[in-house]
């Protein structure tokens, strides 16, 4: 059917339409934001209101408000250690979250920026929440809570979630080489995968994936490098494990949520990303780096990584 507005061009039909799809990158929240001085880290999407503001102080940007911009201004305005971005245009600034705030889903913080549509900057009363650490280091749980708990899944949270599909992914323990005497597996959200590991222990700090098959199977968490997925092996003879893995409380969660895994120390480290020499399986990855010959950093999706009991 012809346009109404141009009668060269083509508008879909009667209960039909064309859709195009445009090569541009969605918008995404920003997780980290890098300055000279230190680092801002993504905290989540909080509730806010003009009656009670969860961050106090205001903040006027004349060439306008991102989460960049935002952050800058309250670091040089008041030497504020939390940036919050609202509603595409609004920066506000403070020392401290207020009470009665709640942390909500990332989706509700998916206003674009006024001044740059490659970026959301919170929504109407949603504020996106940042953290200065003037160590560089990202901000967030480093006490460990268990380095020993029996039978548990892991669950992968995005900390930047799809506009449509889930806000969070079952991983599982899938085999990636066998050799004699010698299996070596990885956490992946493969969901046409098969997993003879259903569960999970966690015992001295070292990482225990159960077997349904082999019963006396006895599989252990090995050391992970930057760029790498977390791996078990299951050897003979056995390896005695590397004791590296703890649970944490994700401090930006609601109270009752479910702890997150930490390797080495870091739980805000994990991502999935897109293993290209694995028919494009969604493996876990500690700190994805750049150049790595088995996927892109561009394919990588924050997450963090929930303890199931």
């Amino acid at each position: 059917m012809a346009c109404s507005g141009n009668a060269s061009e083509l508008c879909g039909g009667p209960i039909r339409l064309n859709i195009f799809q445009s090569n541009r990158p969605p918008p995404v929240i920003v997780q980290n934001i890098t300055t000279g001085t230190g680092l801002w880290t993504y905290q989540g999407c909080f509730t806010d209101s003009p009656q009670a503001r969860t961050l106090g102080t205001g903040a006027n940007i004349p060439l306008g408000t991102t989460p960049e911009s935002c952050a800058a201004a309250c670091l040089a305005q008041g030497g504020f250690t939390f940036a919050g971005v609202e509603n595409g245009h609004e920066c506000w600034c403070d020392n401290t979250v207020h009470a009665p705030t709640q942390r909500v889903g990332d989706a509700d913080c998916r206003q674009i920026c006024q001044v740059n549509h490659a970026e959301y900057c919170g929504n109407a009363n949603r504020v996106a929440v940042y953290e200065f650490s003037p160590t560089g280091k990202p901000p967030g749980p480093q006490v460990c809570l268990d380095t020993n708990l029996a039978n548990f899944t892991l669950r992968a949270q995005f900390k930047n979630p799809p506009i449509t599909g889930p806000s969070s992914v079952p991983l599982k323990v899938v085999a990636v080489e066998i050799v004699k005497n010698v299996v070596w597996t990885v956490l992946s959200a493969c969901t046409t995968c098969c997993s003879e590991w259903p569960s999970i222990s966690l015992s001295n700090s070292i990482i225990s994936p159960h077997s349904v098959v082999v019963s006396t199977q006895q599989m252990t968490s090995t050391f992970t490098n930057d760029g790498e997925s977390p791996n078990f092996v299951a050897s003979v003879p056995a390896f005695a494990g590397s004791q590296a893995y703890c649970t944490m409380t994700d401090p930006t969660a609601p109270v009752g949520s479910p702890p997150i895994l930490a390797f080495n120390g870091q739980a805000n480290a994990f991502s999935l990303c897109t293993n290209t020499s694995a028919n494009a399986r969604v493996d876990l990855v500690f700190s994805p780096v750049t150049g790595h010959p088995h996927y892109t950093l561009d394919t990588c999706q924050p997450v963090n990584v929930q303890v199931i009991t």
